[in-house]
């Protein structure tokens, strides 16, 4: 099952070929037509990739005899007993060519599927077959309601995943938002964050998700899905600062990935990030100076406080003293004028003072060239 996933996220798709690919498909009716054969080929592609290949000769833009019969037997294959075969053939579905109707709708039904892998093949389908499947929107709302609740999970990715009208979606994933099964929450967060047109009325409701909602996961989806909004600081920024003090570490994890993120607002970043070097798990803290130092010159405030870092534990001092390298080094290449020259040199020969005398030698060698480089410059 992996190894079809590893397949699907890897994206094998054959292209219009004009004039082969009509040769293809004529050579390829001799067994297209024949419903043992195809599904001899979904088995085979249980552990044969090239197996899938062959079944998309039959699923080309050409319409042929032998097209129509394997897309049949591809939806027939969707009620298999075996979850492997049905998984692919949502997947061989999602590679029809033109006249995707009958696709299309066998895939929503299979978003039903008792069996996660055949729901998530179905929903990877479906958003590849967009915009021909933007005509279920209506139909994907209400799967938003199914009793199950893997389904109304991929139900959100889908109507997302195939780009539907975000007026219409917005309401419907926000409705999502209350659902009592945290798994749909944290989907219904995520798919929320690719709804960049609804500024307005997706943050509001992510925020109060991540101030609200229990479950951390949720929590965290809706972290990530704020820092897609990152044009919105004034309203983002704020509530992805609070969420430094959230109880959970996961959540605090992502709080600080995302706070790195926003490199536009990193004069409110940077001294959340220092107050994060202080956090009681040592994970926390690594994560911070390792941020502070993806920032670069904007965190050259934080070089006291990854300065008192070093005295940390041994991963916290080792992020702590790859980020002043990182940050000494672009004030370094930044500088402009023999002020900006000497303070910045001033600056290196602190962090070098404050390294302990073992351990640390390639940041020591960096540190190094840096002042080399800073010299050269001075000429």
């Amino acid at each position: 099952m992996q190894f079809i996933k590893q397949w699907l996220s890897i994206g094998l798709v054959v292209g219009s070929m004009g004039p082969f690919l009509v040769a293809t498909a004529a050579r390829s009716q001799s067994w297209c037509t024949d419903a043992n054969q195809v599904r001899s080929r979904l088995e085979r592609a249980i552990q044969d990739l090239g197996a899938f290949k062959e079944i998309e000769q039959c699923l080309g833009p050409i319409e042929t005899t032998g097209k129509r019969a394997t897309i049949a037997t591809l939806v027939a294959a969707l009620n298999d007993a075996n979850p492997d075969i049905r998984v692919n053939a949502a997947s061989a579905l999602g590679r029809v060519k033109g006249e995707t109707q009958t696709a299309v709708s066998a895939l929503l039904a299979a978003l039903r599927d008792e069996h996660p892998d055949v729901r998530w093949s179905a929903g990877s389908a479906l958003r590849r077959l967009s915009p021909e499947a933007q005509n279920l929107t209506p139909a994907l709302i209400d799967l938003l309601q199914d009793p199950q609740p893997g389904t109304r999970a991929i139900t959100a990715q889908v109507l997302v995943g195939i780009d539907a009208d975000p007026k219409v979606v917005a309401p419907a994933l926000i409705a999502a938002l209350n659902d009592k099964d945290p798994e749909v929450r944290r989907y219904v967060a995520q798919s929320l964050g690719s709804l960049e047109t609804e500024t307005q009325t997706v943050i509001p409701v992510l925020i109060a998700s991540l101030k609200k909602d229990g479950d951390p996961t949720v929590r965290g989806a809706a972290i990530a899905s704020l820092g897609r909004f990152g044009a919105e600081t004034k309203v983002v920024m704020p509530a992805l600062i609070d969420a430094l003090d959230d109880p959970d570490t996961f959540v605090r994890w992502t709080a600080i990935r995302i706070l790195g993120g926003i490199e536009a607002d990193a004069d409110r970043a940077v001294p959340a990030l220092i107050g994060a070097l202080k956090d009681e798990d040592a994970n926390i803290r690594g994560l911070a100076a390792t941020v502070l130092g993806d920032l670069g010159a904007k965190a050259q405030s934080a070089v006291p406080a990854l300065i008192a870092a070093l005295k940390d534990a041994g991963s916290v001092r080792g992020a702590a003293a790859h980020a002043l390298d990182f940050i000494v080094k672009d004030l370094a290449e930044t500088a402009t004028t023999a002020e900006q020259r000497l303070a910045t040199e001033r600056l290196v020969r602190w962090v070098q003072q404050a390294l302990p005398e073992t351990g640390l030698e390639e940041v020591k060698r960096r540190l190094a060239q840096t002042l080399d480089a800073i010299a050269d410059r001075s000429k």
